[in-house]
């Protein structure tokens, strides 16, 4: 087609430079004047010039301000052709999720993301630019920007593209949409058209008119009938669909327009380009450029290794190769066919759970089930350790030539210093807003490459809290981006049994969607009662289509179990144990801080390692000043959640160093440690006696699990064989076991603990099964124990007294499983469809119940000048905050003698300039103590509040 013809489209800008950067480079004026007509300084200016990488014009190297739309539009497009053609995961599991084969696929996907912006060939979004558009359509405009440009192109399709490619026999439209299987194009169109992170808005508040001109459709007609030739086959029409089939499909093809979007917008890739040029040239360009993309951002498979043996996964330790233990050596043996499979390994702690997972799923790597992973755990903590664990290991997956990628995921794993962003290289150039809440993808692939969450599912291995997979299936900005990660990847979701009834809810959401997309998934837990079991196999068999398979009845027998589903049904294994992790265990019961005192001062004089364990921060710290008041010459330590994020961080390491597998008895030698349930959960710790508040029965066997972990000799130093310290008891700080207890029993002697563990029931029966058996055995006991507290027959065994707390706890995990329900997204209905589906920011998109929390900024004022109280270089406001309840801290109060001046430069240079967080100054009051004040709310009035912050024992409200 001839360029002059019917080229309209010309006319459109899709990407268009601030005009500051623009006077910058084309050098309109000095520096001085440019820096004052934007209200800069001049070093402010060439601050700014240097940091986003703005280069002054030349005759080498022509400025563009802008870059036309159809070439934008074609540069997304190129860069969905060359990733469905160089990462065969895409192609093959779209093919399956479509239903089509893979030509199709590669053609009408490439064809619809080349429509992906649809609705910036209307007046309204390039009226954005006035100046700019009064150039390029040679008129001015007064049409305000009111709507969404993601929403403006849904409006675009529906008005005039459905009828312009019927008209053209590209698509067929029927009477009836029941008569119509092609108008599920619909759904792929929403998909792309969505790209800003959310679904369009399918109604807008005005006639269509009031956002659309002929102009505008004449020129959208130009940019199909130009690109249509070499885009599609002669004669080609859209495929006949599956309908339900598309409408899942239409989740992931969503990512898969954001991801092509974002890379698309790259200026590293895709420099801009104003002047007019035949578009099929233009592509040959673009296509050159998108695979040089793609090269280097390694958004390509890499090839798994198959010769993997366990012993890559191992560590040497004392000089001899490792020994697989009995549950590894399943996982290296058990049939992998080809079908997405779902494993679930109950496991006594050492068993080695973590390596069998690996093994399993490098083995699902091998056959093409998956060609990469994504690690779940509970804490941002855990996460740490087994990042560490996985660096030095992961590449044994891969293909020696290969170059995989591994990324940390949690909110703060930007301060973890050994870790490394390894997906996309950051670019230099920032863009602004639209002003319409989307962010051009320029800046947002910005913002995502420094965002390792989001990216993290993109990784060949990523590591992460379970949050961030969750939100794939939950109504948050770019969650589709996130469940594009999880495709072809293997989940693996480590300590299942710590969650809660609404994120367990919310885990079975996530199996349905990722077994229906054709994943597979590895769930680690120690025991797991029967139902979380089976409904975790249901919610697996419901999203692959298969028929519900029932688990089989536990008993004391069947324990450690392996569980696997596939398309062939479900299989149950029950695992031998070593004798070296085979645990007697003694328990004994203490209820006054004087027998605890005794035991710890036995551990004292014995030169050995303690942790007491404690329900609440609160209790935790009181704990700790009471022993250091009482025993001065002690080393005690205490750890907890609430600490400045570089203060905890720190804490974490010493403790690691202090207690892990590699500590010597000199470092642990009469070392006590205070600590709350951050060490319950993956944190590889052994201590020689441990001391814990009474909780659930699950938890306290999980926290046993860091009771003399190690083999140790008597002095505490490693050995192989036998542990050598003797019987390993845990003591558990419990009120006295009577008869018939009040209604009050545990809310009394635990005030501060009575709402984290709410069914005093079940703590009851815990306590009492213990005190009963007087210790138990792992693995025998593991079953009977785990279904003496939460089988239904147990229940019958609650006194009365305590029915009621129990009534309402197990009430309020019901509510919240619905609320679970709820929140999470019905993918079944498609991602046009935001009526069913209700979108929130990523922020307030919850992945865990609780109360409201929020961001406290901790500065020292020193010398007159608010300083982060943590330093560093690069993150020292982040490594600064600690998160607060919201009802201890609603608000900041400035005091009188900070200059406000002061005060807002501070303000400024917060993350997000503090919108989300309550900046807390700080001044010395003793030697290590710091105080501050903020506000809090008491019944929709604000309360002055006075906090003390301790970096050995973290932020605390003064009595």
């Amino acid at each position: 087609m001839d360029l002059l013809s019917n080229s309209n489209f010309f006319k459109y800008w899709g990407k268009a430079k601030q005009p500051i950067e623009v006077d910058y480079a084309l050098m309109l004026g000095s520096d001085a004047e440019i820096a004052a007509r934007y209200h800069l300084t001049e070093a402010q200016l060439q601050q700014k010039a240097k940091k986003l990488g703005w280069q002054r014009a030349s005759s080498e190297q022509p400025f563009h301000e802008y870059h036309l739309l159809p070439y934008h539009s074609l540069d997304v497009a190129a860069v969905g052709y060359v990733l469905l053609t160089h990462n065969t995961a895409y192609l093959k599991y779209f093919s399956q999720l479509t239903q089509w084969n893979e030509k199709d696929c590669i053609q009408w996907l490439t064809f619809l993301l080349a429509l992906h912006d649809l609705g910036k060939f209307t007046e309204s979004f390039q009226n954005l630019k006035p100046d700019l558009f009064k150039q390029l359509q040679k008129h001015p405009s007064v049409m305000e920007y009111s709507e969404r440009h993601d929403s403006l192109g849904w409006l675009v399709w529906n008005q005039h593209v459905k009828a312009l490619l019927a008209e053209r026999n590209i698509i067929s439209l029927a009477k009836s949409r029941r008569q119509s299987p092609t108008l599920d194009i619909d759904s792929s169109v929403a998909a792309m058209v969505g790209h800003h992170g959310q679904p369009p808005r399918p109604r807008l508040p005005h006639e269509a008119h009031a956002y659309l001109n002929p102009e505008d459709f004449e020129a959208v007609t130009g940019f199909i009938d130009n690109i249509s030739p070499f885009l599609l086959e002669p004669n080609s029409s859209f495929p006949i669909c599956n309908k339900e089939a598309f409408k899942l499909a239409s989740w992931w093809l969503s990512g898969f327009a954001v991801l092509s979007d974002w890379l698309g917008s790259n200026t590293d890739y895709f420099p801009y380009h104003s002047q007019p040029m035949p578009l099929k040239d233009y592509w040959a360009m673009a296509l050159e450029q998108a695979q040089k993309a793609i090269q280097q951002t390694e958004l390509v498979n890499c090839q798994p290794n198959d010769l993997l043996t366990l012993t890559d996964l191992l560590p040497k330790k004392f000089d001899h190769a490792p020994k697989p233990t009995p549950l590894q050596a399943l996982a290296g043996e058990w049939p992998i066919s080809q079908s997405p499979h779902l494993f679930i390994l109950e496991d006594v702690t050492g068993a080695g759970k973590t390596e069998a997972a690996i093994l399993l799923a490098s083995r699902l790597m091998r056959v093409g089930q998956s060609n990469s992973l994504y690690f779940a755990l509970p804490t941002m903590a855990t996460a740490n350790g087994m990042y560490g664990r996985m660096s030095t290991i992961y590449r044994h997956l891969f293909m020696p030539n290969a170059n995989p990628s591994l990324i940390l995921a949690h909110g703060a794993s930007d301060m973890v210093k050994d870790f490394k962003q390894s997906v996309l290289p950051k670019p230099e150039v920032t863009q602004a807003d639209y002003g319409d809440g989307t962010t051009p993808a320029g800046a947002h692939c910005n913002a995502w490459l420094a965002d390792n969450n989001k990216k993290a599912l993109l990784a060949d291995i990523g590591i992460g809290t379970i949050d961030q997979a969750l939100l794939a299936i939950l109504p948050s900005r770019h969650q589709s981006l996130r469940l594009l990660g999880l495709l072809n990847k293997t989940f693996i979701a480590d300590e299942i049994h710590a969650s809660d009834a609404y994120q367990h809810e919310l885990l079975l959401s996530l199996l349905r969607a990722h077994a229906a997309a054709g994943g597979s998934a590895i769930l680690l837990s120690a025991t797991l009662p029967q139902k979380q079991r089976q409904s975790l196999v249901s919610a697996f068999a419901e999203g692959a289509g298969w028929a519900d398979s029932n688990v089989h009845k536990t008993d004391e027998h069947s324990y450690p179990l392996l569980t696997c589903l596939t398309s062939s049904g479900l299989q149950e294994a029950v695992v031998a144990t070593r004798e070296s992790v085979k645990r007697e265990v003694k328990v004994s019961f203490l209820s006054d801080q004087p027998a605890i005192s005794a035991v710890l001062e036995n551990v004292m004089a014995n030169g050995q390692c303690a942790c007491w364990i404690r329900n609440t921060v609160k209790d935790a710290i009181e704990a700790y000043e009471t022993l250091k008041a009482e025993y001065p010459d002690w080393q005690i330590d205490i750890f907890h959640a609430r600490y400045a994020l570089g203060d905890r961080l720190d804490i974490e390491k010493r403790v690691m160093t202090r207690f892990d597998d590699k500590s010597s008895s000199m470092a642990r030698s009469s070392q006590l440690l205070i600590a709350t349930q951050v060490v319950e959960q993956s944190l590889d710790l052994d201590f020689d006696y441990l001391i814990s508040d009474l909780a659930p029965i699950d938890l306290l066997i999980q926290r046993a699990g860091r009771l003399r972990r190690h083999s140790r000799d008597r002095q505490g130093d490693r050995i192989t064989g036998v542990d050598q310290r003797g019987q390993a008891v845990l003591h558990v700080y419990a009120p006295d076991l009577v008869h018939a207890p009040t209604h009050q029993w545990y809310a009394n002697f635990f005030p501060n603990a009575q709402k984290v563990y709410s069914h005093h029931g079940q703590l009851w029966l815990t306590a009492k099964l213990l005190e009963k058996q007087g210790q138990f055995k792992m693995p025998e006991d593991a079953r009977s124990l785990i279904e003496g507290v939460y089988g239904d027959d147990a229940q019958a065994a609650i006194p009365d007294t305590l029915l009621h707390r129990s009534s309402e706890a197990e009430g309020s995990d019901r509510a919240d499983a619905s609320l679970a329900q709820l929140n999470a997204l019905t993918l079944e209905v498609g991602y046009d469809d935001s009526f069913t589906n209700l979108w929130w920011d990523e922020a307030k998109t919850p992945t865990r119940l609780g109360e409201a929390t929020v961001q406290v900024y901790l500065a020292k004022w020193q010398d007159g000048k608010l300083k982060p109280w943590y330093s560093d270089k690069e993150h020292a406001w982040a490594l600064s905050a600690v998160s607060m309840r919201a009802f201890w801290i609603s608000g900041e109060v400035v005091p009188e003698d900070i200059p406000n001046a002061e005060w807002e430069r501070c303000k400024a240079s917060l993350p997000a300039q503090g919108k989300w967080g309550v900046l807390l100054p700080l001044r010395l009051i003793s030697e290590t103590g710091w105080e501050g004040q903020a506000l809090r709310k008491v019944k929709e009035q604000d309360e002055l509040v006075t906090l003390i912050y301790d970096a050995r024992v973290g932020l605390r409200i003064k009595d």
